[in-house]
């Protein structure tokens, strides 16, 4: 009797491990051939009809308007402070306009003092010349009263540094905002010229970079209007405030839009490859497994789960390559009632 008992154990066992097998293998299947999942009727859907057309890769983001032409004005004179400014913010300038006049109190006396020091050695070159002095003593005088000119003329170029004015024809697009007499470091900017009719689009990227290539083509978003643009440079792996990352530059083609402002920003997207006559479905009909990606197909009333082969995937289409054929219906938007 438990001789018995033990062989319908060991029968059962194996009988077990059959069927949980065999379920496994079916399982398996199931990832390469249509499978029946469930009945509609207590579903909301909506079903695409597979169909031939266009694929564009495209890639969306934001950008900046910059200028190809910037100057930006620095104060180099410690101390200095705030005299006059003569334009404003978002003023048109000519090239050779003056922008801003800064004095140095500190300056002024160094230049008088220097002025003194080169008479001083005038007069002793002077005297050397007229008296029967030593050859070595005249030439030591020729050679300090050359240097002390020198060291006045650094210091009258410096003076005239305090004293701005627009290197282009463009618009200042920022400005010191100091009153009269309100001291400006050394290396405060006093202002931002751009040139307003060299601009581009400027976006950081990131790592989306591998997505672009010179020469592609962009659509620039601007109040509604869509413009035509290239991409004319790209710069990889770059630090922006200190974080890694990569930046596209895009000009517009044939014409651009009338009132664009400077750091402006701007949607825009760009074209990649274009595929025609390919036959595609909605992205968002595809569904992806752990390595395969599959479908639901509308089949006598029935939702079937269908295994498929893709080819380029974008944003708004996925292009087939085996698992389905044209005219096909592919559910999406399943919802339950």
């Amino acid at each position: 009797m438990g001789k018995n008992i033990k062989k319908i154990i060991a029968i059962s066992l194996v009988g077990f491990s059959l069927f949980f097998s065999g379920c496994s293998k079916a399982e398996k299947e199931s990832n390469t051939s249509a499978t029946l999942l469930s009945n509609l009727e207590s579903l909301n859907y909506k079903t695409f009809k597979v169909d031939k057309g266009e694929i564009v890769q495209e890639h969306k983001c934001f950008g900046n308007i910059e200028s190809l032409n910037r100057h930006i004005l620095f104060s180099k004179v410690p101390g200095a402070r705030l005299e006059e400014r003569y334009v404003k913010s978002e003023s048109k300038v000519k090239k050779g306009d003056i922008i801003a006049k800064l004095y140095s109190v500190d300056l002024e006396d160094e230049i008088e003092l220097q002025k003194l020091t080169v008479q001083v050695a005038e007069i002793n070159f002077e005297k050397l010349n007229n008296e029967d002095a030593d050859k070595y003593e005249k030439k030591l005088a020729e050679v300090t009263l050359e240097y002390q000119r020198k060291k006045l003329a650094q210091l009258l170029k410096k003076e005239e540094g305090l004293t701005f004015y627009s290197p282009i024809d463009g618009v200042i697009t920022r400005m010191i905002t100091y009153q009269k007499g309100d001291e400006i470091k050394e290396d405060d900017k006093v202002a931002v010229i751009d040139d307003t009719d060299n601009i581009v689009l400027c976006s950081s990227i990131g790592e989306s970079v591998e997505k672009y290539f010179l020469g592609m083509d962009a659509i620039i978003t601007h109040k509604g209007m869509e413009y035509s643009g290239i991409v004319t440079k790209i710069d990889k792996d770059i630090i922006i405030s200190g974080v890694k990352s990569s930046q596209v530059f895009i000009e517009f083609k044939d014409k651009k839009p009338h009132e664009l402002e400077i750091d402006e920003a701007l949607y825009f997207k760009v074209i990649g490859e274009k595929k025609e006559n390919a036959l595609r479905i909605p992205s968002e009909c595809l569904y992806d497994a752990f390595d395969y990606k599959y479908v639901f197909v509308l089949e006598n009333g029935m939702k079937l789960k269908r295994n498929v082969e893709v080819g380029m995937v974008t944003d708004e289409y996925v292009e087939i390559i085996s698992g389905l054929k044209e005219n096909e219906e592919v559910i999406y938007k399943i919802e339950e009632r």
